[in-house]
This record gives C-alpha cells, sequence and structure tokens, in this order.
C-alpha cells in the first residue's frame, strides 16, 4: 500500500484520516470505515480507560494489547472483506503508530480467541466493547449485571460517569468477583 495515502490518526479529532499529501485512497477504505474505526477506538476508551492513541503506540503493556487487541477483533468483525493487511494500514504511517503487518493482526486475532476462552475477566471486557459497539448501548448498560472484580467495576463506571451505584460486597474480601446491584429506583 506504499503508493497510496497512508491512513492515520488524530488525536485532537479522535478519527482515523487520510493523509493529505497521498495519491490515491487506499483500495476498499471508504470514510464509513474510517468513521467506524474511530468509533471502535472510543468505545475501547469508554470501557477500557485507554486514550485512543495509546492503542495505536508500540509498547507491550498489558492494557494497551488488550485495547489493541480488542481493536482488531471489532475491526474483523466489523469489516469480514478486509484483509489483515488492510486491516493493519489502520496502526501505519505515523513515527508512533506501529506499523502493523497481516501477521501482526492475524496474531492479534488469534490471540484475542484465545484470551476470550481463558481469561474470564479478558471475555467481560471484549463482551462489554461488542454489546456497546454493535447495540449503540451506553457503557453502564454493557456493564450492568456482570461479574467484575470490585475495583475494576468501579474504576469503569466512574469512568463512565455513571453515578455511584450501590455495591453488595456481601462479605467477601475485594479480590473476590461481585455483582453490581443498581436500578433507576435505587439511584
Amino acid at each position: 500500500m506504499s503508493h497510496y495515502s497512508k491512513i492515520l490518526f488524530d488525536p485532537k479529532n479522535n478519527k482515523f484520516c487520510l493523509e493529505p499529501e497521498g495519491r490515491d485512497n487506499p483500495p476498499n477504505i471508504t470514510d464509513e470505515m474510517l468513521d467506524t474505526a474511530s468509533r471502535i477506538l472510543n468505545v475501547i476508551h469508554n470501557v477500557l480507560g485507554i486514550k485512543p492513541e495509546d492503542v495505536l503506540i508500540k509498547t507491550r503493556k498489558r492494557e494497551i494489547t488488550e485495547a489493541r487487541y480488542n481493536f482488531f477483533a471489532m475491526m474483523r468483525f466489523s469489516f469480514s472483506k478486509l484483509s489483515y493487511q488492510e486491516i493493519g494500514a489502520f496502526v501505519e504511517g505515523k513515527k508512533s503508530s506501529i506499523g502493523m503487518d497481516h501477521s501482526s493482526v492475524h496474531h492479534a486475532e488469534i490471540t484475542h480467541n484465545n484470551n476470550c476462552d481463558t481469561d474470564s475477566q479478558y471475555r467481560i471486557r471484549a463482551k462489554a466493547i461488542e454489546d456497546i459497539f454493535k447495540e449503540n448501548v451506553l457503557p453502564e448498560e454493557a456493564l450492568l449485571n456482570r461479574t467484575f472484580s470490585f475495583k475494576e467495576m468501579k474504576e469503569v463506571l466512574i469512568r463512565n460517569g455513571v453515578p455511584r451505584p450501590f455495591f453488595s460486597r456481601e462479605m467477601f474480601p475485594e479480590k473476590f468477583a461481585m455483582k453490581v446491584k443498581t436500578s433507576v429506583n435505587e439511584l
């Protein structure tokens, strides 16, 4: 894709865009796809608290790689006709970007699926991202009545501007999972 415009992320507007000096648009990449990719990053930000531009930096920090795996999984779900190389183009072209090729995107998808199968907390967060993205629900609706650690649930709800809910610890230590008990009447 070297003779095409590069896909860049503009952190000021939290949107993907095409490099202005490029000759042609990449094949199969539409404005709708750029908007959808931007929306995926914003959903990930709402659930995981990772800034959209941080998902695209080169690092091996677990929280960033988890966000990146979710980004690529949602891109594959949204655009199943795009090749791994074309999806990897969404993180190329900038000095701070990762520059993933097709094998890196494929590895991210496999790792995401493995994490969903083996890590219950990862699966819950991935399902929340998927629900918010697919159904256009508010973050708190996707997260209510799911099992989280107390600390994790508190952080997610506060980050998304949800009023302080009533938690039921049921005399368990904080390391155990808990259910959020919230309803409109209780708030």
